[in-house]
């Protein structure tokens, strides 16, 4: 059976991309690393919708192991996620 959301077919969730620890530098001069699910094909500009979830050090622990499927389901509904691990504080 072929997934559906609505009337849209979705893409297999083997068409999702993962990258893994991507950094995104802060004004400061600080990178926070993140998990990007990218979901298949290109919107308008090459651009899509995003969902960004923030979590103090655990993208890859028991948190990041959580989210990996909600994470894919959004990837496969034309989103794409991000899963940050956000700096701690002194």
């Amino acid at each position: 059976m072929t997934p559906r959301c609505g009337g849209t077919i979705l893409p297999p969730m083997s068409e999702i991309t993962i990258e893994r620890n991507v950094l995104i530098p802060m004004r400061d001069g600080a990178r926070l690393a993140a998990n990007l699910f990218r979901s298949p094909g290109q919107g308008a500009e090459g651009r899509k919708p995003a969902v960004l979830s923030f979590y103090p050090y655990h993208k890859d622990g028991l948190i990041g192991a959580q989210c990996h499927g909600c994470f894919k389901q959004l990837a496969a509904n034309g989103y794409h996620a991000l899963l940050v691990d956000l700096r701690g504080t002194d």
